[in-house]
């Protein structure tokens, strides 16, 4: 909450920034362009990065799916991933993260 409060940027121009710097980082495996889930915008990279406490050339695979507030100044950033080697085994999981509902709206219908 506050995104743009706090930084002078909006939550979109944050997280844009967060996903720029991260692929000068590292190895990127795939990004997604905007996508408008209702009350939130997402986007998303996966990416291979060094995993060096696991062992000489370990690495991990993480998919970072990011969200800003349309009309709300609020970010979410959801990060999840797994050595590179157990990403198959964990994958499924790891897509059910590509959304979520905030409060149900329903409820107020």
């Amino acid at each position: 909450m506050g995104v743009e409060e706090k930084t002078g940027k909006t939550p979109e121009t944050f997280l844009r920034e967060f996903v720029e710097s991260k692929k000068e980082e590292v190895q990127v495996i795939s990004q997604c362009k905007a996508q408008d889930q209702g009350i939130f915008t997402r986007i998303c990279l996966e990416t291979i990065e060094p995993a060096a406490q696991h062992g000489e050339g370990k690495k991990f695979r993480i998919q970072y799916s990011l969200f800003w507030g349309n009309g709300i100044d609020l970010a979410v950033v959801m990060i999840a991933g797994t050595l590179e080697e157990l990403w198959p085994e964990n994958k499924e999981i790891f897509n059910s993260m590509q959304g979520f509902e905030l409060i149900d709206m329903k409820r107020f219908e």
